[in-house]
């Protein structure tokens, strides 16, 4: 009895069109040398395979400076997806986009996805992360916005604000 377990979600995050999208980016960028993100997969004696997210290619191959995996690292973290793993991949994703050459639109975008979370009280565990990015880009320009923050009833709120003023 042979048995995969895929870690993978349908939609827009499937492998599939994952692939698609880093070709259809690639082609934008105009990104010669391209690398299509493989999901890993391992099979153990028994034949049972595992076939890990695909994002966890996009997070090892952003040290490359690949623009197309640069924005799919980004559209993961703004889509916020849920499911087994996923948190750990968006925090390694951000830990891993500090390294990274951010074109001007591309900071505007994590400091929104940033600040809007921030706003609205979803701070995940890997918010840690988006912070210390978020400081990397830069805060000074959203300093009211992140101290309105500081005022709100909810004390993680507080606290995450008061992390990216220090």
């Amino acid at each position: 009895m042979k048995k995969t377990i895929n870690y993978n979600p349908e939609g827009k995050w499937s492998v599939k069109n994952v692939q698609k999208r880093y070709n259809d980016l690639a082609k934008r960028y105009k990104i010669k040398n391209q690398v299509t993100p493989m999901p890993c997969t391992h099979t153990n004696k028994d034949g049972f395979t595992w076939v890990y997210n695909i994002m966890d290619s996009i997070a090892k191959n952003l040290e490359i400076n690949d623009k197309a995996y640069t924005q799919l690292a980004i559209e993961y973290i703004a889509d916020n997806v849920m499911g087994s793993t996923t948190g750990y991949i968006r925090e390694t994703l951000a830990r891993k986009l500090r390294r990274v050459d951010l074109s001007e639109n591309q900071k505007l975008m994590l400091i929104n996805i940033f600040l809007v979370q921030l706003k609205s009280g979803k701070i995940l565990k890997e918010y840690k992360e988006y912070i210390r990015l978020f400081k990397l880009i830069g805060v000074k320009p959203y300093t009211v916005e992140i101290e309105a923050c500081l005022n709100s009833k909810k004390n993680y709120i507080k606290r995450a604000a008061i992390r990216l003023m220090v």
